[in-house]
């Protein structure tokens, strides 16, 4: 925002604009950082199953909510894997974030591997904000909505 501000030539309302950001995701970061972090697919397709690695902004959503992306090490922002991947990495949530009839045939999918942490506790979760889907600023203002997600389902186990 500062960039196109400057850019623009209307760098007053773009700092202020950027100020607020960063004042909420301070605010976040407060209110989260103390949670035990917890391990979470966010997938985004399912044949082949997408998710997103570390480099995308979701991740740094995820990190501010206390969550750790469970293919956070891979460097392709939407990365395809393997269920085998999956298993191996053990999430504790899985967030299907698609369209409500699509995230539940996603999820259900999964109910197949009992020894997968968030199948056995039954943290698999429709999520759909497709604000946190765009690239800008309204990431920031789907990541509270994100967060609020998390903490519910931390507190059904």
């Amino acid at each position: 925002l500062r960039r196109l501000g400057e850019l623009t030539g209307t760098a007053a309302a773009a700092d202020v604009a950027a100020d607020a950001l960063e004042a909420e995701l301070a605010r976040l970061r407060s209110r989260y950082q103390r949670r035990a972090p917890i391990r979470v697919l966010y997938q985004i397709w399912d044949r082949p199953i997408y998710t997103v690695g570390g480099r995308h902004v979701i991740t740094d959503a995820l990190r501010l909510c206390g969550a750790t992306n469970v293919f956070e090490e891979l460097n392709t922002a939407a990365p395809a894997i393997t269920r085998e991947a999956v298993l191996a990495r053990d999430p504790q949530l899985i967030l299907a974030s698609a369209p409500s009839e699509s995230a539940r045939l996603w999820l259900e999918e999964w109910r197949r591997y009992p020894s997968i942490s968030a199948v056995r506790d039954d943290r698999l979760v429709v999520y759909s904000d497709e604000r946190i889907d765009r690239m800008g600023p309204s990431v920031i203002e789907a990541t509270p909505h994100l967060c609020e997600v998390i903490e519910a389902a931390r507190k059904e186990k």
